[in-house]
């Protein structure tokens, strides 16, 4: 799929699942991530692919959420990687707010 037909709307759902559905460790994370985004969507190449995963290893941070804002810089640039994050910590946030908010 090429990246100007690819929206922040596609993103933010992509990501959403990815979030969701995806839990454990980075690497049993990033198979998912593979699968979904370079297999399926086609939105990467592998090589577009590894070279984002070695950037999210090499930032401070959580690697999967670095991860993710390249991917999602590469992609639609700020927008991309914002929406990205929001989608990936959505459900645990909203998991544990539900939790502990009472």
């Amino acid at each position: 799929m090429k990246e100007d037909k690819i929206t922040v709307k596609d993103i933010f759902w992509k990501f959403l699942k990815i979030g969701s559905f995806s839990f454990g460790g980075v690497y049993s994370m990033l198979a998912f991530f593979e699968r979904e985004l370079v297999e399926k969507a086609k939105w990467l190449t592998h090589e577009e692919f590894v070279e984002s995963v070695a950037i999210g290893q090499m930032t401070p941070g959580p690697p999967i959420v670095n991860t993710g804002i390249c991917i999602g810089y590469r992609l639609k640039r700020i927008k991309g990687a914002l929406a990205t994050t929001a989608c990936q910590s959505f459900t645990g946030c909203w998991l544990y707010c539900s939790r502990y908010s009472t």
